[in-house]
């Protein structure tokens, strides 16, 4: 699947289009279709400077005892700063039980236990998952990202290209001072606080939401010059 069509289907999904006929769309509907369109071909002509951010939300930091709950892929433009919200759903493993109840993605976002007992199995949403991920030629990241990346790889993922972690590329950026003697590894609200002072944000630890807003800490350090890709 190419890079322009998981935006229009994307697109499609959110809006309820593809579950319906053709003939049965309005007129203003058929509209609103070409509008996104050709905001993907005049956006996105190329992906060649498109990179994905993928954000998850888990029970546990550790893969082998925790299970994932949510999982958000957004698309960044690097020279743009356009972002897309490609992937967002709440998800289900097997080994998901009364064990997560307390949970500190539960205490510490507006995600429930119960959200997740309803959600779609993480199994059933994997290939749409890798078809995502397949279809960006120059890769992606995570905040974080070997984090993001072990769980998800933990779980199947592939990822043909990683690129650099946004938080480690920040670390000597922000020198925000730590237990020992180097700098600490910013969290997401302090490297947000850093590039964007006059822009308030809680992070809402939900995946697509917070790789949304992740990606803009992205472009920010690319314009800077302070996230380097080699191609």
């Amino acid at each position: 699947m190419t890079f322009n069509l998981v935006l229009l289907k994307s697109f499609l999904e959110r809006k309820g289009f593809l579950q319906r006929r053709f003939s049965e769309l309005k007129a203003d509907e058929i509209n609103l279709i070409c509008e996104e369109v050709h905001k993907i071909t005049t956006e996105y002509p190329s992906h060649t400077n498109v990179v994905f951010i993928v954000d998850i939300e888990t029970t546990d930091v550790a893969a082998k005892r925790g299970c994932i709950v949510e999982v958000g892929i957004v698309s960044l433009n690097l020279e743009t700063g356009s972002r897309e919200i490609l992937f967002d759903s709440i998800c289900r493993e097997d080994g998901f039980s009364e064990k997560d109840k307390d949970a500190w993605i539960f205490k510490n976002s507006d995600l429930t236990y119960e959200d997740v007992l309803e959600a779609p199995s993480l199994d059933e949403l994997l290939p749409e998952i890798q078809k995502i991920i397949d279809s960006f030629t120059l890769g992606g990241t995570a905040y974080n990202n070997k984090f993001d990346f072990a769980w998800l790889e933990s779980r199947g993922i592939v990822f043909k290209t990683k690129l650099a972690c946004p938080m480690i590329a920040a670390t000597p950026v922000l020198k925000l001072r730590g237990r020992g003697r180097g700098f600490k590894w910013p969290n997401v609200e302090e490297a947000w606080r850093y590039f964007f002072p006059n822009e308030p944000y809680i992070e809402k630890h939900r995946g697509a939401d917070d790789a949304y807003h992740e990606a803009l800490i992205v472009h920010e350090m690319y314009r800077r010059g302070q996230f380097k890709i080699e191609r």
